[in-house]
């Protein structure tokens, strides 16, 4: 509340939004989905390029996964061939049931598996708290004008 009432007071007409976020559900490559609780308790190995992988390592934990080991990439890198042929290596060596991942470094391999490992992406669900009616009509009138 506090931070709403700072930023009424420098913009009080500012869009205010409040929103969670929550993993939902295992994603493949080929947009297939399953449960998170196919992975609850089972050893994965895992791997993001993000700004904040302990941001990620925290969502595993959440999602009940037995973080085996993580590998960090610089935020937004471009898998290439090599990193693959690495990352397939590193997974055959470690004793895990899958491989979990962001979405957003799923799309950039687009592999179903890693080695003879699963490849998953970790989906995570947008919910509004409040907001939604006047963040939608803005993004309308918006989408109207381009």
């Amino acid at each position: 509340a506090a931070v709403e009432r700072r930023v009424r007071a420098i913009r009080p007409d500012a869009l205010w939004l409040e929103v969670t976020h929550e993993p939902r559900a295992l994603t493949a490559a080929d947009g297939s989905t399953r449960p998170l609780d196919v992975l609850r308790d089972r050893p994965v190995a895992a791997f993001c390029g993000l700004g904040n992988p302990a941001g990620f390592r925290h969502t595993i934990a959440a999602c009940g996964f037995r973080l085996v080991e993580l590998r960090e990439f610089p935020d937004h890198h471009r898998y290439d061939r090599d990193d693959v042929e690495s990352l397939s290596a590193w997974a055959d060596r470690l004793e895990v049931d899958a491989v979990v991942c962001t979405v957003k470094d799923l799309v950039k391999l687009d592999v179903a598996h890693l080695g003879r490992r699963p490849l998953w992406a970790v989906s995570i669900e947008l919910s509004f708290l409040a907001g939604r009616e006047p963040f939608e009509q803005r993004l309308r009138t918006v989408l109207r004008n381009e």
